[in-house]
């Protein structure tokens, strides 16, 4: 079994403590998923036609967790972050069927889009 530092494998980089005693697909994992949540808020486009942020408006979250526990977490920032009085959310993911099902839960008026990477 190849193993984590293994380029051919695909997942966040880890050490085989990292995953010990962790289930994967196929037996013990090889790998282990880590979901990036990063709320910023933008202006309108700038001259060149891209999203202007706000100045220190990025907030940012990390979790190892399944996806309920994570996407509690995200519901929990977005709420903090003002997503109630938000005119427009959107939430950016890599299409992974139950990630994008957790964040429709727990943000039913946002727009989803697949990152570039899985568009």
């Amino acid at each position: 079994m190849p193993s984590c530092a293994d380029p051919s494998r695909r997942g966040a980089p880890c050490t085989k403590k990292d995953t010990a005693n962790t289930k994967g697909k196929h037996g013990d994992a090889g790998t282990r998923q880590i979901r990036v949540i990063l709320f910023g808020e933008y202006e309108w486009l700038d001259k060149k036609g891209r999203p202007s942020p706000f100045k220190n408006s990025f907030s940012y979250a990390v979790s190892g967790e399944e996806i309920a526990e994570a996407s509690s977490l995200v519901r929990k920032l977005g709420i903090a972050r003002g997503y109630a009085t938000a005119t427009r959310m959107q939430c950016v993911a890599d299409g992974e069927v139950a990630l994008e099902n957790a964040l429709r839960d727990g943000f039913p008026n946002a727009i989803f889009t697949n990152d570039f990477m899985h568009a």
